[in-house]
Protein backbone atom coordinates (compact mmCIF):
# COMPACT_ATOMS: atom_id res chain seq x y z
CA UNK A 1 0.00 0.00 0.00
CA UNK A 2 2.86 2.37 0.80
CA UNK A 3 4.31 1.80 -2.67
CA UNK A 4 1.05 2.90 -4.28
CA UNK A 5 0.89 6.06 -2.20
CA UNK A 6 4.49 6.92 -2.98
CA UNK A 7 4.03 6.44 -6.73
CA UNK A 8 0.93 8.61 -6.99
CA UNK A 9 1.62 12.16 -8.12
CA UNK A 10 0.84 14.83 -5.58
CA UNK A 11 -2.34 16.55 -6.70
CA UNK A 12 -3.11 18.78 -3.78
CA UNK A 13 -1.80 22.29 -4.10
CA UNK A 14 -2.44 24.75 -1.35
CA UNK A 15 -2.83 28.31 -2.55
CA UNK A 16 -3.23 31.49 -0.62
CA UNK A 17 -6.46 33.26 -1.52
CA UNK A 18 -5.86 36.14 -3.86
CA UNK A 19 -6.70 39.71 -2.94
CA UNK A 20 -9.87 39.57 -5.02
CA UNK A 21 -11.16 36.62 -2.99
CA UNK A 22 -10.40 38.10 0.41
CA UNK A 23 -13.19 40.04 1.98
CA UNK A 24 -12.58 43.75 2.28
CA UNK A 25 -14.00 43.94 5.77
CA UNK A 26 -12.99 40.66 7.31
CA UNK A 27 -13.89 42.00 10.76
CA UNK A 28 -17.45 42.81 9.75
CA UNK A 29 -19.73 39.84 9.35
CA UNK A 30 -22.90 40.58 7.44
CA UNK A 31 -25.97 38.45 7.80
CA UNK A 32 -28.85 38.14 5.39
CA UNK A 33 -32.22 38.76 6.96
CA UNK A 34 -34.28 35.64 6.89
CA UNK A 35 -37.48 35.75 4.90
CA UNK A 36 -38.76 32.80 6.88
CA UNK A 37 -41.43 33.56 9.43
CA UNK A 38 -41.21 32.46 13.02
CA UNK A 39 -40.75 28.71 13.21
CA UNK A 40 -42.20 28.53 16.71
CA UNK A 41 -45.80 28.55 15.53
CA UNK A 42 -48.16 25.93 16.95
CA UNK A 43 -48.71 22.84 14.81
CA UNK A 44 -52.41 22.49 13.98
CA UNK A 45 -52.03 18.76 13.34
CA UNK A 46 -51.24 18.11 17.01
CA UNK A 47 -53.69 18.40 19.87
CA UNK A 48 -51.65 20.94 21.86
CA UNK A 49 -51.06 23.09 18.79
CA UNK A 50 -54.74 22.94 17.89
CA UNK A 51 -55.74 24.06 21.38
CA UNK A 52 -53.23 26.95 21.29
CA UNK A 53 -54.57 28.09 17.93
CA UNK A 54 -58.14 27.89 19.22
CA UNK A 55 -57.32 30.06 22.25
CA UNK A 56 -55.56 32.63 20.04
CA UNK A 57 -58.46 32.75 17.60
CA UNK A 58 -61.04 33.05 20.36
CA UNK A 59 -59.11 36.04 21.77
CA UNK A 60 -59.00 37.61 18.31
CA UNK A 61 -62.72 37.00 17.84
CA UNK A 62 -63.63 38.64 21.15
CA UNK A 63 -61.43 41.62 20.26
CA UNK A 64 -63.25 41.97 16.95
CA UNK A 65 -66.62 41.84 18.70
CA UNK A 66 -65.51 44.53 21.16
CA UNK A 67 -64.37 46.85 18.36
CA UNK A 68 -66.71 49.88 18.24
CA UNK A 69 -66.35 50.23 14.46
CA UNK A 70 -67.47 46.62 14.03
CA UNK A 71 -70.40 47.16 16.40
CA UNK A 72 -71.72 50.13 14.41
CA UNK A 73 -71.49 48.56 10.95
CA UNK A 74 -70.01 45.06 10.73
CA UNK A 75 -69.97 44.79 6.94
CA UNK A 76 -68.20 48.09 6.34
CA UNK A 77 -65.65 47.19 9.04
CA UNK A 78 -65.00 43.85 7.32
CA UNK A 79 -64.73 45.60 3.96
CA UNK A 80 -62.19 48.07 5.37
CA UNK A 81 -60.17 45.29 7.03
CA UNK A 82 -60.05 43.25 3.82
CA UNK A 83 -59.00 46.30 1.79
CA UNK A 84 -56.25 47.08 4.31
CA UNK A 85 -54.97 43.48 4.21
CA UNK A 86 -54.86 43.58 0.42
CA UNK A 87 -52.86 46.81 0.49
CA UNK A 88 -50.37 45.35 2.98
CA UNK A 89 -49.66 42.39 0.71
Amino acid sequence: MDELLQNLPETTNIFEPSASHKSKDSNLTKFIKSSKTSANLPNAAKKTGHSKIMTQESKNFTNVLKNPQFRTSPFSALKDAIAQNLQNQ
